[in-house]
């Protein structure tokens, strides 16, 4: 279906994001991502809050490799409140050596005003696993402890 023509496969591809079995999920998202069409991403934001872990990672390249205004992708991202959807998407773009370009980006997006800039660079700085290297961008208040 990844190689078919974009009116007849895009819906069946969108449906079978949604498909009970993960394999399918998984598969269905490597196809839109191979599709490069910008109808494809909200499926493949959807696919992002995959209880399954391989079909979010599939997603997230996928969307990391699409055509498309990557801050405006990150919204779309954010907007879904979900930290393994963030942090899959994230991963994604370090692994696709495109990481700093989409800080870069979001600090250079006229269209976003302070506080939503200041939210998405702190989205973007935000990591599930505990000992990352990378810093976040925004302060964390301190600990005391007794």
């Amino acid at each position: 279906l990844a190689h078919a023509k974009p009116k007849t496969a895009l819906p069946i591809l969108i449906e079978m994001v949604k498909d009970p079995a993960w394999i399918v999920r998984l598969r269905a998202a490597v196809a839109l991502g191979q599709m490069r069409n910008s109808l494809a991403i909200p499926a493949l934001v959807l696919a992002l809050t995959d209880p399954h872990r391989l079909v979010r990672l599939r997603a997230a390249q996928a969307l990391v490799e699409q055509d498309e205004n990557p801050v405006a992708t990150f919204e779309r991202v954010v907007e879904t409140l979900d930290a393994y959807a963030q942090d899959a998407y994230v991963t994604a773009a370090e692994n696709a050596g495109m990481y700093e370009a989409l800080c870069d980006a979001i600090k250079q997006d006229r269209g976003l005003d302070e506080s939503r800039r200041e939210a998405l660079l702190a989205a973007a700085s935000f990591r599930l696993n505990a000992g990352d290297e990378r810093k976040s961008t925004v302060s964390q208040p301190d600990v005391v402890s007794s």
